[in-house]
């Protein structure tokens, strides 16, 4: 997969990419990505199976690091060590195979992985979900499980969490399967 850069949108690169490659056995899975990230920007990358659309994902999201290259975020060299560190930096990933619990409601999932002591009280969480949804013109049922939503509903209880951990950037992995 090769860099694509779209015209610019005043301010900062949120990320940006450079010269990124990651290698794999027998095969060159991205080679030397540019790629540059501003607020207000949408990106789309498009590929075949097996061109490197997800790899890229996962050196973005921390579960892959690049061979060469660096990840720039806010204009800094930062190597994104795990998805901890991706969330902490406000990169927010959804995947294509849902990471929800299904026994548990969509509340309790929205507060999975987040740190103890700061996790909102119910009413603080309503509000912020309330907040969220409203801008996305979406409705959410806080207390469903999350095995009685449809495939679409769980797709945006994922797409709330990455919301509610303030992502600055919003990563959707294959977000039209």
């Amino acid at each position: 997969m090769s860099g694509f850069s779209s015209s610019s949108v005043a301010g900062r690169d949120i990320v940006a990419l450079e010269g990124v490659t990651k290698r794999f056995p027998g095969i060159v899975a991205n080679d030397s990505v540019d790629l540059s990230i501003r607020p207000g920007e949408v990106h789309v990358l498009l590929g075949e199976n097996g061109a490197g659309k997800s790899t890229l994902i996962g050196m973005l999201s921390g579960l892959q690091q690049p061979d060469e290259g660096r990840i720039l975020v806010d204009g800094k060299p930062t190597p994104i060590t795990s998805p901890r560190h991706a969330l902490a930096l406000g990169i927010g990933t959804v995947f294509q195979h849902m990471m929800l619990v299904p026994t548990l409601t969509v509340a309790e999932n929205l507060l999975l992985g987040g740190p103890w002591w700061q996790r909102p009280r119910t009413e603080e969480l309503a509000a912020r979900v309330a907040e969220i949804t409203g801008t996305l013109g979406i409705t959410v049922k806080l207390q469903a499980k999350v095995s009685e939503l449809s495939l679409g509903e769980q797709q945006q209880v994922e797409i709330l969490r990455a919301m509610l951990r303030n992502s600055r950037l919003l990563i959707l992995d294959e977000s039209t399967s």
